[in-house]
């Protein structure tokens, strides 16, 4: 440990503390890359989801407004 440049630990506290904590700071700066990363793909399918699901509504929602237009459309009254 004490020719690690990355050991900030060694003089403060046992040799083999500083190890376990010096494994531990990696692993936690390894697990906040993950967890970066997780953020930046849950975003990107997010919007993609979301852009789908809105052209999926328009597009649905379309032939219901012709059919709505068309019920209101006052029908002709025959003669009598």
């Amino acid at each position: 440990p004490e020719n690690n440049p990355n050991d900030h630990y060694s003089s403060v506290i046992c040799g083999t503390c500083a190890t376990s904590l010096t494994k531990l700071e990696a692993a936690y700066r390894t697990f906040e890359q993950t967890q970066k990363t997780i953020r930046s793909k849950f975003r990107k399918t997010s919007q993609i989801v979301r852009y789908q699901l809105g052209k999926q509504i328009k597009s649905s929602s379309q032939p219901k407004i012709i059919m709505e237009q068309k019920a209101s459309e006052p029908k002709r009254l025959s003669k009598r």
